[in-house]
Order: structure tokens, then sequence, then C-alpha cells
């Protein structure tokens, strides 16, 4: 399994597209477990260095929107690099 492992993390060093959306997928997982704990809002989707993000609440909308250069810090110092450029924030029902 250690051997899949290496191979996996070769291609994906080697193929920069793949990098990204892999890295960006990691930010995705990382919302809920470093951002929003109590789950009021969700990660939706990464493309092209944006992470979509919704919410129910317009309130707390407006607190991501606000603190939005600080989650994006987080997220890239987990990850390792400046993978996500930008959050783009939307109210939204599940």
């Amino acid at each position: 399994m250690e051997i899949l492992r290496e191979i996996l993390e070769k291609i994906i060093q080697k193929t920069p597209q793949l990098r990204k959306r892999f890295k960006g997928n990691e930010a995705i997982i990382l919302w809920t477990e470093i951002i929003d704990k109590e789950k009021v809002s969700w990660a939706e989707d990464f493309n092209d260095g944006d992470l979509y993000v919704a919410t129910e609440s317009p309130h707390y909308a407006r607190t991501l929107k606000f603190e939005r250069e600080n989650i994006k810090k987080k997220l890239n110092n987990k990850i390792g690099e400046d993978i996500v450029k930008n959050i783009k924030i939307r109210i939204s029902s599940k």
C-alpha cells in the first residue's frame, strides 16, 4: 500500500493541474475540520484557485466575508501552499 501512495504522490507532483485539483479538494475537506466545526456552512467546490462556500445564514455569510483573508491563510497554511486564492460565499439551503 505504501508503494501505491508513493506512485500517486509522484504522479500528482508531476502533473500541475492534478496537484491543484487534489490540493483544492483538501481545502474542501479541511473546511469543516478547521474553519466551521459547527457546520453552519459547507465548502461545495474548488476551481482554479476559487473555493466555493455556502451557508443558510445571511448573518454568517457576512461574517465569512469579513474573515475571508484570515480563513484563506488558515487553509493555505494547513495545506502547505497558497492554493486557495479566493473564497466565494453564497447563501443557499442544503
